[in-house]
């Protein structure tokens, strides 16, 4: 039996009373922003990235941002939203009453342990890209009652846009909640995969194929569907091929290292023995790496051009 319950939001003045108390937090997709790490550094407000270490400072980008909504910053607060390129770029969390609500350290580390999963057919963990909140809506409304609160935790509701709605999701079954976190990641069935594969993969293929059309228009500004799809799904065996993680950064670098420096190909599995030794890598991690050595590869005006059309990406709506 599914242990959450979904239904439109009754009023945004509900969120009055939490954001008083101290009990609503946003989690952000820094993705689905114009630099989201540089706006949160000057709002004042307390915030703090799930990615740690070298990863932090080299993906701030496409990092997950949990942060603490006050009415002491609420222009700021307001101002993020409005910043936010589309409506699916992270959700409100509403944690539960008490003498002492939790914070946001501990609700930052609840959320880190569902960003690693184990899917079917993958032998390594792979990112959980639950801060969108299409994946979000899509993967709570397949859980049963003992894994829905162990992904709540100490979240008594969370919220976001599903479409074009303001809605609202809650636990409607009180059940003990299975242990997640390392030595024990969470385990993903065929069907969640495939409910939130779904959400996110019509809207991935046409981003991408927007993407190309606008900021690669000297390339495919009148490239058919086809071709653009095939791009994409050469990139992803290519992904595969190179044991790397279907993350869509990883799917679009690929990409454009086929088009503009295919030697880069070649080299991966070097570039991928040369980080591992420097850094515990993140899913994105290696198509961070892979880009700046296709970006040298390149060289001069044609290189810059590439480096800065691939850092359009992340800011693409």
């Amino acid at each position: 039996m599914i242990g959450a319950g979904i239904a439109p939001l009754s009023s945004a003045f509900s969120l009055r009373e939490p954001l008083r108390q101290g009990r609503l937090f946003a989690m952000l997709d820094a993705t689905g922003f114009d630099a989201l790490a540089d706006l949160l550094e000057a709002s004042g407000l307390d915030h703090g990235s799930l990615f740690l270490g070298e990863d932090a400072v080299m993906l701030r980008g496409e990092a997950p941002f949990i942060v603490a909504l006050t009415t002491r910053h609420l222009s700021a607060v307001k101002e993020i939203l409005r910043r936010a390129n589309n409506r699916h770029a992270g959700f409100l969390c509403i944690v539960g009453e008490g003498d002492e609500p939790p914070g946001i350290d501990q609700l930052r580390r609840h959320w880190k342990k569902w960003l690693s999963v184990r899917i079917p057919d993958e032998e390594g963990l792979v990112l959980f890209r639950f801060f969108d909140a299409r994946i979000m809506f899509a993967f709570v409304a397949t859980l049963p009652a003992s894994d829905a609160a162990a992904f709540f935790g100490p979240n008594q509701a969370l919220i976001g846009f599903r479409g074009q709605s303001l809605m609202e999701v809650r636990q409607v079954i009180p059940a003990k909640p299975r242990r997640v976190g390392a030595g024990a990641w969470y385990e993903m069935t065929p069907v969640q995969v495939d409910a939130f594969s779904e959400v996110a993969g019509d809207a991935f293929a046409d981003k991408f194929r927007r993407y190309m059309r606008e900021v690669w228009w000297d390339k495919f500004e009148n490239a058919s569907d086809e071709t653009l799809d095939k791009m994409r799904e050469d990139a992803m065996a290519t992904a595969r091929r190179l044991d790397l993680p279907l993350t869509a950064n990883t799917i679009v670098t690929l990409a454009l290292i086929e088009v503009n420096a295919p030697q880069v190909i070649g080299k991966a599995h070097y570039i991928m023995e040369q980080v591992d030794k420097q850094i515990k890598v993140h899913p994105n991690g290696y198509a961070v790496v892979m880009m700046a050595v296709a970006v040298t590869e390149v060289g001069g005006e044609a290189g810059a051009r590439m480096e800065a059309r691939s850092a359009y990406w992340d800011s693409f709506k």
